[in-house]
């Protein structure tokens, strides 16, 4: 729980429901285009995958390398409506970074049931736990691998699926759980 304090500052209230795309789409989704969050894992994997659709959503810091697109690539520009935007167009999200403390487009995927498949960084694996898929990001090949596992419809998927909801709604105790320690201690000192 080492990381929930950080989070809580951000999000006190965290209601999966609130973040639930009402449907979800046909996309490997990659958020933030940048080096650092994976493009080139992201566009290696559309690359061997080519009759599978890629949607890269540019993100708001590092530079965007938005070039080559391929043909199964579509690239959008940064959304404050990621709920109807980005998952609800997303089947499975790749979370390739290089480092992230706790990323909230992984948790809020859980929310809608979108498998993640994710860099082993510290904050990844406790953000997405057992219900996260783990997979160097230099490994494009394994990436592959995994998407041709989470993407068709089937047991792997079914219980990728049900995984996610299951985190989501771990998350969602345990946030409200260390916001009411947070509150008390606050309380305590006053």
């Amino acid at each position: 729980m080492a990381l929930w304090p950080d989070l809580c500052i951000y999000n006190t209230d965290w209601v999966p429901d609130e973040h639930r795309a009402p449907k979800t789409g046909d996309r490997v989704t990659l958020v933030n285009l940048n080096r650092h969050k994976g493009v080139d894992t992201w566009r290696g994997a559309a690359a061997h995958l080519r009759s599978t659709p890629f949607l890269g959503v540019t993100g708001g810091h590092g530079k965007q390398i938005l070039r080559p697109v391929l043909r199964n690539m579509r690239v959008i520009p940064q959304t404050s409506d990621m709920r109807g935007d980005v998952r609800a167009q997303t089947r499975v999200l790749m979370m390739p970074s290089i480092y992230e403390s706790f990323d909230m487009a992984a948790v809020e995927a859980l929310a809608s049931g979108i498998p993640v498949i994710a860099h082993p960084t510290p904050g990844l694996r406790e953000a997405l736990g057992d219900a996260g898929t783990f997979i160097d990001r230099a490994d494009v090949r394994s990436w592959v691998a995994a998407i041709r596992e989470l993407y068709p419809e089937g047991e792997r998927r079914a219980t990728a699926v049900a995984s996610s909801f299951a985190r989501s709604t771990f998350l969602a105790d345990q946030m409200g759980a260390g916001t009411k320690q947070w509150v008390e201690a606050v309380q305590a000192l006053l």
